[in-house]
């Protein structure tokens, strides 16, 4: 499509940016996951450092604690061993040869060998007194803070180096660090310090034991680091996929609603949003070249009647297929649109002539009376049309939308599959139509529809056997309105089936008044649209309605068009054979002026044929037009059925007719329709005995929602 300063332009992405903001960020989707993984990596790191390092020392003081700990268990030994074999004198005076081999017995036989690679036994001069290596008896003690600890009466550790300090490397062989402890020796009560056993210990195995433990911290934790980080990523990259998914699932979302933004989701066709921003670029376009363009507003007829029937999925269905045929029909580089419901739009730019548009209404009108089959049944749906012209009918999107609008709804009552083009007149007829809708609606609730009563008679006694129960409007301000003043708005805007359901409860609710004065029992007779009979449940509601009221189902007569009967003659059957289960009378109204198929006929379980009165009006002036009466009567007997005419005005068309045996009548020469108290008087002339003039029961208005 081009702009106004002729660039191209996509009406679709140009109308749906405000939803750039949002696709944006789906365009871009962060890394959070990842920035989170990477992050929680260093920081991971840098805690498993941090707790390898302490948990490495805390364990090798441990162990270290534990070496310590035995080493001066050993020198403990040692001592104790010494408070029982030395006593006070002997070791002031140095050891006599006894007390020395008993402590060297229990030297070589319980410490050493095990953990300790050498005793001493230190007096507190500072000289060896004993010592698992002899030669080493009789040596002086060089400077060690240890001893000193141990003279003072503690016990101490040292870590030494091999040969360090000039020490003896004698038993030390193939160690690097030996583990010196210390233990004082006390003799008497109070104790007295009498020397110090010190013990030289291994010390490589424990600095072996706090490597290795070091190490295996440091591998546990790297490898409880490693699965951890593991399924840190395991985590993230599932995130990360749905993320992803969510990502691609949401701008799928988000082209799905720019796509319904400007389109119907049905049909696919474009909506009205699309067509108004079309249309509003064919103006500019036509302005600037003066040519003329079309907007056609086209609506099906009676489209409800399918939903009502067959249900919404059908109706579906049959939008989808008057989309598909519209498209096939309308010239390259025009328009249709679905504006909802059962309304469609087309724009026909660039325009030569009007009957161009004229050309392609009649198309359209063409492609859609084609049959189509619906629940294994045929449809034949047509359309009312209306056609605006710019400049001629408007020069703006909404003045040329607001009058094919009004065009349309002339076509509509012009009586239906036509088209109409738009002139100035159609629209306070527009709004006319929707101010009687209004009123229509508050009528219903105020109780300003009331009934007349038209008599059926028989014609060969001149008995009254049935009433026609007809509708008016007693409208506040135009006065009494006839039936074709509103019914067909009514059957437009749906108000038929509320208004239909007070007539009928209304006129059970009479009947019985009449039967419980005492007047001659007669049929009471009420019309039904389209939309009642076909409505799901409508056999039910005249049950509850006759049960309501107390009137005898075999009072109430519902007439039915022959149209109407055959629209879906299966479901039609099913319906009338449950008013008959009730004992309803179910008659065929308007015969003759519809399509009916005798092979149908003959299934319906109805009581009469109503003769219409077109072809009663000329009975009598022209012998052609008995033909349909006489074959008529001669079809409906056959069948057993009983055949009542309607429309009879003269003497004449009277006694054609009851030459030709027709059951009843109907018409002004019987009598045009009157209220309530007027029936009243002539059902009591037909009593044999005067009874009192019942007064109409009052029924209330119904409630409309």
């Amino acid at each position: 499509m081009t702009s106004l300063d002729g660039s191209q332009r996509d009406p679709v992405r140009s109308a749906t940016e405000s939803f750039d903001p949002v696709t944006s960020k789906m365009r871009r989707p962060g890394n959070f996951l990842m920035e989170f993984s990477v992050l929680f990596f260093a920081v991971s790191l840098v805690l498993t450092i941090v707790t390898g390092l302490f948990l490495g020392q805390y364990l090798s003081a441990k162990v270290a604690r534990d070496a310590n700990r035995l080493a001066i268990a050993d020198t403990h030994r040692i001592a104790d061993a010494i408070e029982h074999f030395v006593d006070e004198g002997e070791l002031q005076e140095g050891f006599g040869p006894a007390s020395a081999k008993a402590i060297d017995d229990f030297v070589q036989r319980h410490v050493i060998g095990a953990s300790v690679l050498r005793a001493n036994v230190w007096n507190r001069d500072g000289t060896i007194v004993y010592s698992s290596l002899p030669q080493l008896t009789g040596e002086s003690a060089p400077a060690n803070a240890a001893l000193g600890t141990a003279l003072a009466g503690g016990s101490a550790i040292n870590v030494e180096e091999v040969g360090e300090d000039g020490e003896s490397t004698v038993g030390f062989e193939g160690q690097a660090q030996i583990l010196e402890a210390y233990t004082p020796i006390e003799q008497g009560s109070p104790p007295v310090i009498v020397g110090v056993v010190e013990t030289y210990n291994a010390y490589d195995p424990v600095a072996a034991s706090i490597a290795s433990t070091k190490k295996s911290v440091f591998l546990g934790i790297a490898a409880a680091f490693a699965v951890l980080f593991a399924g840190l990523m395991f985590l993230v990259k599932r995130g990360s996929d749905r993320i992803r998914r969510q990502h691609t699932d949401l701008e799928s979302h988000a082209q799905w609603l720019k796509y319904l933004a400007y389109h119907d989701a049905l049909t696919g066709l474009p909506n009205r949003e699309l067509l108004k921003d079309r249309l509003s670029l064919a103006i500019s376009q036509a302005r600037r070249s003066g040519s003329r363009l079309a907007v056609m507003f086209l609506d099906l007829d009676n489209f409800k009647v399918v939903n009502d029937t067959l249900g919404h999925a059908y109706g579906d269905e049959l939008l989808k297929r008057v989309g598909e045929q519209l498209a096939l029909v309308i010239r390259a580089g025009d328009s249709v649109a679905r504006l909802g419901g059962d309304e469609f739009m087309l724009l026909l730019p660039s325009l030569p002539k009007v009957q161009d548009a004229v050309d392609v209404a009649a198309r359209v009108l063409e492609q859609t009376r084609r049959q189509a089959v619906l629940a294994g049944q045929e449809f034949q749906v047509t359309a009312s049309l209306g056609i605006a012209i710019y400049p001629d009918d408007g020069e703006d999107v909404e003045s040329l939308l607001k009058n094919a609008d009004a065009a349309m709804y002339r076509a509509k009552e012009k009586g239906r599959d036509n088209y109409q083009l738009y002139d100035a007149s159609m629209n306070a007829a527009t709004v006319e139509r929707l101010t009687l809708e209004s009123g229509m609606r508050h009528g219903l609730e105020r109780g300003e529809f009331v009934l007349d009563y038209q008599p059926i008679a028989r014609i060969d006694t001149g008995e009254l056997t049935a009433v026609e129960a007809l509708v008016r409007w007693q409208h506040p301000e135009r006065g009494l309105l006839p039936p074709m003043d509103f019914i067909p708005l009514a059957e437009d805007t749906g108000l038929i089936k509320p208004l239909g359901e007070w007539v009928l409860r209304s006129a059970c609710a009479q009947n019985k008044v009449w039967q419980e004065a005492g007047l001659p029992a007669v049929r009471m007779s009420v019309n039904v649209s389209a939309r009642q009979f076909l409505e799901p449940g409508f056999a039910e509601l005249v049950a509850s309605i006759v049960a309501e009221t107390g009137l005898d189902p075999a009072w109430l007569q519902l007439e039915i068009t022959e149209s109407v009967a055959m629209q879906r003659a299966d479901l039609a059957v099913e319906v009338v054979e449950a008013l008959r289960a009730l004992g309803v009378w179910v008659v065929i109204d308007d015969f003759g002026t519809g399509y009916s198929s005798m092979s149908y006929l003959k299934d319906f379980s109805i009581q009469a044929l109503k003769i219409d009165r077109s072809f009663i009006k000329d009975l009598t002036d022209d012998p052609n037009d008995g033909a349909i009466p006489t074959a008529t009567i001669a079809m409906a007997h056959g069948l057993r059925l009983g055949v009542i005419a309607e429309g009879v005005e003269t003497e004449q068309q009277l006694a054609w007719l009851r030459s030709w045996s027709c059951d009843e009548y109907q018409g002004y020469l019987l009598g045009r329709p009157v209220r309530a108290a007027e029936i009243e008087k002539i059902l009591a002339r037909n009593r044999e005995r005067e009874k009192p003039v019942t007064r109409r029961v009052a029924v209330p208005p119904i409630e409309y929602d």
